[in-house]
């Protein structure tokens, strides 16, 4: 409410609470890199950007598909917790008016549309999981 009512608003809400839940998952996915694999890249010669690039973000990349797939299923409820709080449009605006005026049809429509879209971004999320990580 800081930020007015409007799209501002609605960013400002998605980014406060996804982006300190993925450090910590991004922290946690770090921290479980085999310390062998770091000390083998370290040993053939490689500096601290190629041990990041070629070694931990390789070790992590899965995880970190996952990490993000969870993270969206958040940003998704809280762009529908943004919507009825702060914004005069929106799928969370347009159930929040239903809801107020009794039109019930309109209400589980609206959930409808939003469990359609979460399924929908989770389906192509887990296509490009199985794409990039056929190894798995």
């Amino acid at each position: 409410i800081w930020f007015g009512v409007g799209e501002e608003t609605k960013i400002f809400l998605l980014w406060l609470g996804t982006f300190f839940q993925l450090v910590l998952l991004v922290a946690d996915d770090m921290r479980r890199v085999p310390q062998e694999f770091v000390e083998v890249a370290r040993t053939v010669g490689a500096n601290s950007r190629q041990v990041m690039v070629d070694v931990a973000l390789r070790w992590m990349g899965p995880t970190l598909l996952d990490n993000l797939r969870i993270t969206l299923g958040w940003c998704w409820t809280y762009l529908i917790i943004a919507e009825i709080v702060a914004a005069d449009s929106g799928i969370g605006y347009v159930i929040w008016t239903a809801r107020r005026f009794v039109k019930t049809p309109e209400v589980m429509a609206g959930v409808v549309v939003i469990g359609l879209i979460g399924l929908v971004t989770d389906q192509l999320l887990r296509l490009l999981h199985r794409r990039l990580f056929r190894y798995l």
